[in-house]
């Protein structure tokens, strides 16, 4: 019978029973033994998040009803002269006029209104989204930033072939293998397995290369042959310094 497959990631859909469904599931921090977390769903969780908080924020701004100064008069003053003087001073400071002299014609104290520094600090913490994305897919900052060089850049890939591309490619493979391969093959000697992503350090491919060549455990051929190259009638034999001979 044909087997129709279907990948999810982190959720239940109704299917048929001609549907092999394979779930490839994710680590959840909060329940390590239920269906699994998604990396977009946790992206997802962490943008509404922070979505609610720009609103909260923006309306508090907004709708906070604090003013900008506060005029404090040595003596009492009534409704007319309070109002005058409040008038005196948004015609004259509001809008552009801010930087302006004034000369008073009573002692008052001025006292300056200012948000709190805390809600600062908590408006900053909404452009961590892309922080937080980026960590959700394993993707390095160095990806995101232009503070950064060729040495960072190559760190980066690494990083994010190692720790990133190669353990999702063998939860994968497992998953594969468990089952898909086991349906064919009971035996448990197929198995699903991809390359490894992580590039070999050159300098220590060159060196290695070079160190098998000159120790004979290499022939020229066999390093041709890796390269794509065309063998060549000299290179069957290894290429060792004529002093050395084979002890007893």
């Amino acid at each position: 019978m044909p087997i129709r497959v279907i990948a999810i990631h982190g959720r239940r859909n109704k299917v048929s029973r001609r549907v092999l469904l394979i779930h490839f599931r994710y680590p959840d921090p909060r329940d390590c033994y239920g269906k699994g977390l998604a990396p977009l769903r946790a992206v997802l969780a962490s943008a509404q998040l922070g979505s609610q908080f720009v609103a909260y924020k923006r309306g508090l701004w907004e709708n906070a009803a604090l003013p900008g100064v506060v005029l404090t008069p040595d003596g009492p003053l009534g409704d007319e002269e309070r109002e005058r003087l409040e008038a005196e001073w948004n015609a004259k400071f509001r809008k552009g006029g801010n930087g302006r002299v004034l000369v008073a014609d009573s002692s008052l104290k001025v006292s300056v209104v200012q948000n709190s520094l805390a809600d600062l600090a908590a408006l900053a913490e909404a452009g961590a989204t892309k922080e937080d994305i980026a960590n959700a897919f394993g993707v390095p900052m160095a990806y995101l930033t232009r503070e950064t060089n060729l040495a960072n850049l190559q760190a980066a890939d690494r990083q994010h072939l190692g720790l990133t591309i190669r353990p999702r490619l063998r939860r994968r493979d497992q998953r594969l293998t468990r089952t898909l391969a086991r349906r064919a093959d009971e035996t448990g000697r197929l198995f699903f397995a991809s390359d490894d992503p992580t590039p070999v350090e050159r300098e220590f491919a060159l060196k290695r290369q070079e160190l098998d060549t000159a120790q004979g455990v290499r022939t020229i051929n066999e390093i041709r042959r890796e390269r794509g190259l065309d063998p060549v009638p000299w290179g069957d034999k290894p290429w060792i310094p004529s002093g050395w001979k084979q002890t007893e």
